[in-house]
């Protein structure tokens, strides 16, 4: 006895190592994930997650493990009761255990798989939001299908695939008792077979009606899970694409909606009669109900080719109208389109030289410059080292000495790919190359002489020529943060490069978990590196950062977001900090049209990231969303009320262009809200994107909305807004415009601006096509072309100027060579079917409203100036003070016997000696 105590000791020991094993890696990630959500503040949000796990986990587990648990002992019993076999007791209870442990081993992985897949849909199903809408079909709210629906069908699908493998299961373990029951004796004597014969007989057909029964337990559960499964099958109606629009459509509700609720009666009734059968040994009537269910299924898809043919299809739009109306409605309310603001646009060719001079700030902050040119440009020439990086250039705008203004602007990022081979190691990785250094803007109305983005704020550390100050340039927390790293060690952070040496720092920021003795333990092993343990440059008092890369830490802490592919940075009271928008989006809205596998979609969360503490806060911008609303129950220390979102941070908030796209792509359909336009699609739209010819500015402009300053034709004052045109479908002249304002209370309201129906206004690609035949445009461009560079063709930009619009079109020239830098030399401009191509912007405008003739002066600012100034003599002051600190730079630079330094900076000087003569011409 003792030693069989000390064998089962020594199973259970082994078989708790060997799931130590198994789950060593999950452990080590659930220690580290506790404490870096202690330390961004959310332990909140994991625990959340984890409690509902085990809250619900343990008694689906406990449940599960019994029901497994006690069939598994009953079907053994039945094993032995017609196996006629004689086991010990030892084989009894070794057999009992092993029942045992597969009961909770496979309880455990169903219970707990359940759980950690569908945490979030039970507690949306808990905490969910009435929409306050009901859906036209069974008067149900929309919440029902959003919350409530997705929870009854995953706890559907779960019981019918048990039963079903469960009945499988069943099936195979009696036929092969009675196999084994009938074949038993098979090479025994002729003599003791004969005697034994009918016992046999007889033990086989008990072990037949004993199945029989029982199999009949599990079809009859079978049936009625059939005819709940047509309860489902009719909600799903809503979600139909049978008709001309999408969700139940004239067939779907007058046919299909009756035969499934006649199958669903027949499934009940087939189960009764398994049942009746089951105990009276009739089985005829369960044949005729199943026959029944058969022919009715057979009919269903006979009525409904008949009636759709025979009945829709010769009265469609009459027959479909209520049903094309609902999914106008539904679908224009999912995408947040139910009020769009309408408004015409005459689209006249009577702008005057006082007109342009109205609209100062909007011609000010005409783009000229395009996305893909400014990065490569930004590269090139504010890299200043090999391991800086700008990933991307984006949009915003900024009050700059006074002025609104456009401008772009780039995060100077930490790319350790871009260390030498050699400097590869663990230390300059983790703990000397910690983090980027400051940011790069340009307005995107000015370009230098050379054609370049006129950088406002520029080098390291961060010059700026505007009030805009930068006093806290490290960037920690970025786009291209993607490992980890261990601050306050021995070893000081190269804080950033000063010539040929570089200044050291250490990290003063809250963000980081502490390296105690145990903690360097665990990271050793969960990182797989000794050096945690081996590196005398790590103390109690270092830190190490996690998730630092922006888009990953957003979505480690709230996973159930969707979020923006597009993160922005901003400078706020001299700090660095990303903004995120974050979606929350669904499949599950009914009648509403699906595109790119969503039917809902809203932008009701705003994240902000401290690009140096990594401090994040997710902010609740949309209040009348049930599904952020239902998160805010949840969870309800994750969110923040945007009346917390400190102002000047509110003041950069975008309407982004993710949302956006989608709102284009379904409006181009649901404007037309009158059901019979809405059935010819004879006002079918298309967006029209911007156009550029090179491959690199297609990538990044081609099909993006346009981000512009500009004062609505009705609107005092000019706003930031997210705009882009539409052309009737398969043409190209434009019919309309839909723009998103964003600054202040205004902020998402969208309006659509339609052209004359008698009016010819032209589109993109065709203002485009007047460029390419235009002969003296033609001309200059194939000369560029054969001088040992190539033409870079411009976003297409259309501004509306009070009722009129004009066209502007950057040309960028570009030499052959790897190393080179784009520059923007062109600037062409049309209005109606006039073309001028100049080499400013101020210098288009003059030619094409010959604003000089008339005395007037044009609002443009040249491509030397800075933004804010007026005047020559402030353009020139600016310049002079530029010049004195590039000179003063060059010198302290040659006393360091800094020669590139010296170099770089006499070069600037250089250039700024060139335009203050150009002023002074």
């Amino acid at each position: 006895m003792k030693l069989e105590k000390l064998l089962n000791w020594k199973v259970i020991l082994a078989a708790l190592v060997i799931l130590l094993i198994i789950f060593f890696s999950s452990i080590i990630n659930f220690l580290v994930n506790v404490q870096w959500f202690v330390e961004v503040g959310y332990s909140s949000v994991f625990f959340t997650k984890l409690f509902t796990e085990l809250k619900f986990g343990i008694p689906i587990f406990v449940v599960l493990f019994l029901i497994i648990y006690f069939y598994l002992l009953f079907m053994k019993g039945q094993y032995i009761k017609y196996s006629k076999a004689i086991y010990s007791k030892q084989q009894l209870k070794s057999a009992s255990v092993k029942l045992f442990l597969v009961a909770f081993i496979l309880s455990a992985l169903i219970a707990f798989g359940i759980t950690s897949s569908k945490w979030d849909d039970i507690l949306k199903f808990i905490y969910a939001t009435p929409f306050n809408l009901k859906d036209p079909l069974f008067g149900k709210d929309i919440s029902f299908y959003m919350f409530r629906l997705p929870m009854y069908r995953t706890i559907y699908n779960f019981a019918f695939s048990t039963l079903f493998i469960i009945t499988i299961l069943n099936l195979i373990f009696y036929l092969v008792v009675a196999i084994n029951t009938m074949s038993e004796n098979r090479y025994s004597d002729y003599n003791v077979l004969q005697m034994d014969r009918h016992r046999r007989f007889m033990i086989g057909k008990g072990v037949f009606e004993f199945a029989a029964k029982q199999m009949s337990f599990f079809i009859c559960a079978i049936f009625i899970m059939v005819g709940i499964g047509y309860l489902f099958k009719n909600y799903n109606l809503v979600y139909s694409s049978r008709g001309v629009a999408f969700g139940a459509s004239y067939t779907d509700v007058h046919v299909t909606y009756l035969f499934n609720r006649i199958l669903m009666a027949l499934s009940i009734v087939a189960a009764l009669s398994i049942f009746y059968a089951m105990y009276k040994k009739k089985v005829k009537l369960t044949l005729w109900v199943i026959g029944i269910m058969i022919g009715a299924s057979l009919v269903q898809g006979i009525f409904e080719t008949a009636v759709q043919k025979l009945v829709v299809f010769p009265n469609e739009i009459v027959k479909e109208k209520p049903y094309i109306d609902f999914n106008i409605k539904y679908t224009r309310l999912a995408y947040g389109l139910d009020n769009v603001e309408q408004k015409d646009f005459p689209a006249e060719q009577n702008l005057t030289p006082q007109d342009i001079a109205s609209n100062k700030n909007t011609i000010d902050n005409i783009r000229i410059n395009d996305f893909a040119p400014a990065l490569d440009v930004y590269n090139q020439l504010q890299g200043i080292r090999p391991y800086y990086r700008f990933s991307d250039v984006d949009i915003d705008r900024y009050t700059i000495n006074g002025k609104y203004t456009q401008v772009f602007a780039a995060a100077r990022e930490l790319d350790k790919d871009k260390l030498p081979a050699g400097s590869q190691t663990w230390q300059n990785k983790h703990l000397l190359y910690t983090h980027g250094y400051g940011i790069t803007m340009s307005p995107v109305n000015s370009v230098t002489s050379e054609g370049q983005p006129n950088f406002i704020i520029k080098d390291i550390p961060p010059v700026s020529s505007s009030d805009i100050k930068v006093d806290r340039p490290e960037i920690y927390f970025g786009e291209l943060a993607n490992d980890y790293i261990i601050t306050n060690t021995k070893q000081k952070e190269i804080d950033y490069p000063s010539g040929d040496s570089n200044n050291y720092t250490t990290y003063q920021g809250s963000a980081g978990i502490k390296l105690n003795g145990l903690n360097r333990l665990l990271f050793m092993i969960k990182e797989g590196s000794f050096n945690f343990l081996l590196s005398n440059a790590i103390t109690s008092n270092s830190k190490i950062i996690l998730n630092r890369n922006i888009v990953q830490r957003v979505q480690q802490i709230a996973p159930f977001l969707i979020y923006d592919k597009d993160p922005y940075i901003v400078v706020n009271g001299g700090k660095l900090y990303w903004i995120i928008d974050a979606y929350t989006a669904s499949s599950a809205y009914p009648y509403s049209e699906p595109i790119n596998n969503i039917n809902y979609i809203r932008n009701s969360v705003k994240v902000i990231i401290d690009a140096y503490n990594g401090k994040t806060n997710f902010y609740i911008y949309d209040k009348r969303d049930p599904i952020a609303m239902t998160y805010n129950k949840i969870f309800p220390h994750l969110f923040k009320s945007a009346d917390e979102l400190p102002s000047g941070l509110k003041e950069h908030l975008r309407y982004p262009e993710d949302i956006f796209d989608i709102q284009l792509e379904i409006y181009k359909k649901y404007h037309m809200t009158d059901s019979s336009i809405f059935y010819t699609r004879e006002d079918m739209w298309s967006v029209s994107g911007p156009t550029a010819d090179t491959d690199q500015a297609q990538a990044q402009n081609n099909s993006e909305p346009s981000y512009i300053i500009m004062k609505l034709p009705d609107g005092k004052d000019e706003e930031f807004m997210l705009i882009n045109p539409y052309t009737p479908a398969g043409k190209g002249n434009m019919v309309a415009w839909l723009s998103a304002r964003m600054d202040k209370e205004n902020y998402g309201k969208l309006i659509v601006y339609k052209f004359p129906r008698q009016k010819t206004v032209y589109g993109p690609s065709q203002f485009k096509a007047m460029v390419n035949s235009d002969p003296t445009i033609s001309k200059e461009k194939s000369l560029w072309n054969q001088q040992g560079s190539g033409i870079m063709e411009g976003t297409t930009i259309t501004i509306p100027i009070d009722k009129s619009l004009l066209y502007v079109m950057p040309l960028y020239i570009k030499s052959t060579g790897s190393n080179s830098i784009p520059e923007m030399k062109r600037v062409i401009l049309g209005y109606g079917d006039r073309i001028v191509m100049e080499d400013t912007l101020g210098k288009a405008l003059n030619s094409m409203f010959n604003i000089q003739n008339t005395g007037t002066t044009t609002t443009q600012q040249e491509e030397n100036t800075h933004p804010g100034t007026t005047t020559i003599n402030e353009n020139a002051g600016n310049l002079i003070k530029e010049a004195n600190d590039e000179f003063a730079k060059a010198k302290d630079a040659q006393q360091k016997g800094d020669w590139a330094g010296y170099g770089s900076h006499i070069n600037k000087l250089e250039s700024l000696l060139k335009q203050l003569n150009e002023l002074s011409k």
